[in-house]
């Protein structure tokens, strides 16, 4: 990781989190053995699922996941996330996005949230964190 990526990472953990890789959208949501399962097909992905990490705060043992999928610009220079598992690759304003996000969690029992804070490709990716709700 460069400096800003270390930042935006110290900032999104602040101490309190570490890495869980077996966190997963499945086990926010109580389906514990789907992703081990091996069928894809019976596991939880979010719209846009991209560079994927599971966390769990120290002190209270809640489970985070996070997502951080790359956003383009279109020609006046704002933001799009662009659904490439769609038909028609359906492009996204952030605000749409985030709204989608939003119906996602809610629809699986977790709350989201997105910010332009990722640390993955800093200024390329969108985070969004799922927690239980």
């Amino acid at each position: 990781m460069n400096q800003v990526q270390e930042d935006l990472y110290r900032k999104f953990t602040k101490g309190e989190l570490n890495r869980a890789p077996n966190v997963t959208l499945c086990s926010l949501t109580g389906k514990k053995s789907c992703c081990k399962s091996g069928i894809l097909s019976d596991c939880l992905h979010a719209p846009a699922e991209d560079h994927c990490a599971g966390f769990v705060n120290k002190k209270t043992r809640e489970k985070v996941f996070t997502i951080q999928p790359y956003f383009s610009r279109d020609e006046n220079g704002e933001p799009f996330i662009e659904l490439r598992n769609t038909p028609d690759n359906t492009r996204y304003t952030i605000e749409e996005f985030t709204a989608l996000q939003k119906e996602f969690a809610e629809a699986n029992g977790m709350t989201a949230s997105v910010s332009m804070d990722g640390w993955h490709v800093p200024g390329f990716v969108v985070l969004v964190v799922y927690r239980k709700a």
